[in-house]
């Protein structure tokens, strides 16, 4: 599974890789500073609120702090070890 999990990886990245070199000609640059991000959150604090309508997991929702440090990562299971 793990070597399944690389091999679909690099096949990713290499499709990416690939497909940036045509693609970036029609993108814009976007040059992000201070003064952009200012701007962006003064629009948006002009906008009315409105609620996300994201329902946390049960699973999640009764996690306590106990469970919660018992998670743990699994290097064989994950894409990027």
């Amino acid at each position: 599974m793990f070597l399944l999990k690389k091999h679909c990886l690099f096949g990713i990245s290499i499709l990416v890789a690939l497909g940036a070199g045509s693609s970036s000609q029609g993108m814009k640059r976007l040059e992000v500073d201070f003064d952009y991000v200012a701007k962006k959150a003064e629009l948006l604090s002009r906008k009315k609120f409105k609620p996300t309508n994201n329902k946390t997991p049960e699973a999640l929702r009764d996690l306590n702090f106990d469970d919660y440090r018992k998670i743990r990562i699994v290097p064989e299971e994950t894409f990027w070890m």
